[in-house]
């Protein structure tokens, strides 16, 4: 990931912006190399007194704005931006994953004991993320899991593993329902 040098040296940075910044620092450096250190020092020696205060009144522009977008706001906001790519992309790999799916099983291949038949019914690990009234859900390899209630789960506990067989709902561009996989049975319960 790309970090400015200027966290490297804050001296051209107001009093009140340094502990953000901080802060900032250590998040930008967890996956840091000795080597990225180098370079981000380098980047820093090497850029001009024009570049500093550019970059100094930049940090100054972004902590004291009055008006904020999308993509440009004061603080640690960024945080939630990069959660709603986190979510978007973890989407993203489940689509990928029922793809491959499908297409490791084609349709000619499909039989009804096989691990996708022809119903589109596919045998798969997944984990308890909510337990709710009439329903759960759960996680897997391949998406979210939506689990009635009346398949007989007892004392189902937040993070149980189970291995069911599940009916694929369609892609998210074409589905009617929230979740792309419905529960169908459950063969084994892991506490």
């Amino acid at each position: 990931m790309y970090k400015p040098a200027w966290l490297n040296n804050m001296e051209d940075i107001p009093d009140e912006y340094k502990e953000q910044l901080e802060v900032l620092k250590i998040m930008m450096s967890l996956d840091d190399t000795e080597e990225d250190e180098c370079i981000q020092m380098m980047d820093y020696l090497q850029s001009s007194d024009e570049e500093k205060e550019a970059l100094a009144n930049l940090v100054k522009h972004s902590f004291t704005m009055k008006d904020s977008t999308e993509w440009e706001y004061p603080g640690v906001y960024h945080l939630l931006d990069e959660a709603e790519m986190s979510r978007d992309m973890d989407a993203w790999e489940d689509e990928q994953a029922c793809h491959e799916l499908f297409a490791h099983n084609p349709w000619s291949e499909r039989t009804i004991s096989g691990h996708v038949n022809k119903r589109s019914e596919a045998k798969f690990w997944c984990s308890i993320t909510h337990i709710g009234d009439s329903y759960h859900t759960a996680e897997s390899d391949y998406g979210k899991v939506f689990i009635p209630r009346f398949l007989g789960i007892q004392d189902a506990k937040v993070g149980d593993m189970m291995y069911i067989g599940a009916s694929f709902q369609g892609f998210e561009v074409a589905r009617k329902t929230a979740m792309p996989w419905r529960a169908k049975y459950i063969s084994i319960v892991q506490n």
